[in-house]
């Protein structure tokens, strides 16, 4: 069955990249703290059904940059506010487990920003482009 919205069927794609990150994340912790209609949750549930899936959101008064999280989590993977993505990046990274992952779901002139520029030489990410 294929997810119906585009962030799921992103989601999916990008998911068979992270199988080095799998046997932490099988049956680990995962959060989706800007969860909106669910889209990643669904696609999450479906490929990890072992994992502890916690999700949130600002419409349900769990702001992800204010909540009190319980971490670490062994993926953080969410498609955040745009005009708060960096801040989203830097709360996801403190609430990650040693072994853990963070997948942010951004455009890519997310990392063009010279506001940015600084603090993504000191961070590198890994970089996946989805064709679509």
């Amino acid at each position: 069955m294929k997810p119906s919205s585009a962030t799921g069927r992103l989601t999916e794609a990008i998911l068979p990249h992270l199988y080095g990150y799998l046997p932490y994340i099988a049956k680990g912790r995962i959060l989706e703290p800007a969860a909106g209609d669910g889209a990643i949750v669904r696609v999450l549930e479906r490929f990890f059904p072992e994992a502890q899936i916690d999700a949130g959101d600002i419409s349900t008064e769990q702001d992800f940059l204010k909540h009190d999280y319980p971490g670490p989590y062994h993926l953080i993977i969410t498609n955040p506010p745009y005009c708060r993505a960096i801040e989203f990046v830097q709360r996801a990274l403190s609430l990650r487990h040693p072994n853990g992952l963070v997948a942010m779901l951004l455009r890519l002139n997310f990392l063009g920003s010279q506001e940015r520029a600084r603090w993504l030489r000191e961070n590198p990410p890994s970089v996946y482009v989805s064709p679509r």
